[in-house]
Formats: structure tokens, C-alpha cells, sequence
């Protein structure tokens, strides 16, 4: 389990006390209200994470690493750009795709370039 992992959930844990303590059933309440968005993001979260995968076994990692890696420069910041902004579907497609090339070593940290 990561660190994020652990602070995702003693964050929820967090919220889960405070809407028991304050009663009413809303400890209750914020599970069915999680399960309902679950449901409606699941659809487009399994598409995201296949066309992730698509990507990531279809696209070469050198020419990821020439167009999005760190010796791209200028060039990869705007390729990376556009691809963002053209990119549907907002932070639930987005978010994959980038961890997909990032793996394949498109992407750089930041504190890698200080």
C-alpha cells in the first residue's frame, strides 16, 4: 500500500467518524452516496484504463521518450499540451493515458529538472 493509498483512506476514515458522531445515519448515507457515484464514473473509468492500456502497448516507448521524455524540451511540453487539452473526457480519461506514457517514459518530474 502507498503512502496515498493510506492517506485516501485515513481520510475517509476521518469523514466516516465525523458523519457518525454528528448522527442521522450520514455515516450510512456516505457510503450509498459513494456507491451511487461509483456506478456512474465505473463505465467510463473501464474505458479509460483499457485505452490506457491500448496505448501503452501499442505506442513504443522511444517514441514516447523523443516526443514526451525529458531531452523532448519545448516540443514535448507543447506535444503534452495539445494531447491534454484534446484529450475527452476530463480527468477520467486524461489521468490514465498520462500514467500510462509516464510509465513508458514520456514524462519527467518535476524535481528532476531544478
Amino acid at each position: 500500500m502507498t503512502a496515498l493509498n493510506v492517506v485516501v483512506y485515513a481520510v475517509a476514515l476521518v469523514l466516516a467518524a465525523a458523519a457518525y458522531l454528528k448522527g442521522g445515519e450520514r455515516h450510512i448515507l456516505g457510503v450509498t452516496e459513494a456507491i451511487k457515484t461509483l456506478l456512474l464514473v465505473l463505465p467510463t473509468l473501464i474505458g479509460a484504463f483499457l485505452i490506457a492500456g491500448y496505448v501503452r502497448v501499442l505506442v513504443p516507448e522511444d517514441v514516447v521518450r523523443e516526443w514526451l521524455g525529458k531531452e523532448s524540451g519545448l516540443k514535448g511540453v507543447l506535444v503534452g499540451y495539445l494531447a491534454g487539452a484534446l484529450t475527452f473526457g476530463g480527468p477520467f480519461i486524461s489521468f490514465p493515458i498520462a500514467a500510462s506514457l509516464y510509465h513508458a517514459g514520456g514524462m519527467f518530474k518535476p524535481s528532476q529538472h531544478t
